[in-house]
């Protein structure tokens, strides 16, 4: 776990590195070099900060699928009320519908990692005869 004046200087390089990308393009012999431990140091920060900025939307994800939940029991409720008319339970089986394509989405964005590969990824492939074929690739 970072301590938190790493996390400090690491805020203050990529604010560094914002201000550079406004100002005009700089030719390379105005680049100063780094030394190896200079480019190690800095690439561990900047790693830090992907792991902060993925456990953030880990976080965000979490909470928006527990929302989405709430919902969907809060429709199968409504839809299990002897009080529910035909227009009502088609609106609300619709709804359902689509509050669950949103939680199979957050589920599946999910399974893919920092670096964009993902863990375990499932396809179903549906053919115009009807036959479909499932198949989970492992990473």
């Amino acid at each position: 776990m970072p301590k938190k004046n790493q996390l400090a200087l690491a805020d203050k390089i990529l604010e560094e590195t914002r201000l550079e990308a406004q100002n005009e393009p700089v030719e390379i012999e105005q680049i100063e070099p780094m030394t190896k431990a200079q480019y190690l140091y800095e690439k561990n920060m900047l790693a830090e900060r992907r792991a902060q900025a993925v456990l953030k939307m880990d976080k965000r994800k979490i909470r928006q699928a527990e929302k989405v939940m709430d919902v969907m029991d809060i429709m199968l409720e409504r839809m299990y009320n002897p009080e529910t008319t035909n227009m009502d339970m088609n609106f609300l089986a619709n709804a359902y519908d689509k509050m669950n394509k949103t939680l199979s989405t957050i589920v599946r964005l999910d399974s893919v990692d920092g670096s964009g590969k993902a863990q375990r990824l499932a396809l179903e492939v549906q053919f115009g005869n009807g036959t479909s074929v499932k198949t989970v690739v492992e990473g």
